[in-house]
């Protein structure tokens, strides 16, 4: 009887916000597969041409973590909530008391008081923790790219 929630977001924004953590994380995320038996042959192989490319070799490993959860939401068809990470942006007490209802959970005064006490423009103009993380517009293109191929 498990109930999933699972939010999206702009593949992008992910893939910039996986880079921001700093030092030996930001090596393991940019130039390491994480998972071990996950990949095929060609698509190790296809990694190493994209190592010179934090970016892109991010981009990778998370449209197999996309393929991945497809594949199993298709085999196990469990009861899914999905909610997209903007929209909380947007309309977070709407997004939140969405997940509620789901859940059949009550709304609360307190969950709606302490998203009402966080600043909206705090969520939306978020600065990037550093550098590692900016993505220039070619590089989106490319991202995108490789995410639907």
């Amino acid at each position: 009887d498990a109930q999933f929630v699972n939010i999206e977001s702009d593949p992008v924004s992910v893939i910039s916000s996986w880079l921001e953590v700093s030092g030996n994380q930001q090596k393991q995320i940019a130039e390491q597969l994480w998972w071990r038996g996950a990949y095929s042959r060609e698509e190790i192989s296809y990694a190493e041409t994209l190592k010179g490319n934090k970016f892109l070799f991010t981009a990778f490993q998370y449209k197999k973590l996309k393929e991945t959860q497809q594949q199993e939401i298709e085999k196990i068809r469990p009861n899914i909530y999905s909610a997209r990470y903007e929209d909380f942006i947007t309309s977070p007490i709407i997004f939140i008391n969405g997940i509620l209802e789901y859940l059949h959970l009550s709304q609360s005064k307190f969950i709606d008081k302490f998203i009402n006490k966080l600043s909206s423009t705090q969520r939306k103009n978020r600065k990037l923790v550093s550098t590692h993380s900016e993505i220039t517009e070619r590089t989106k293109e490319q991202i995108l790219q490789l995410i639907n191929s």
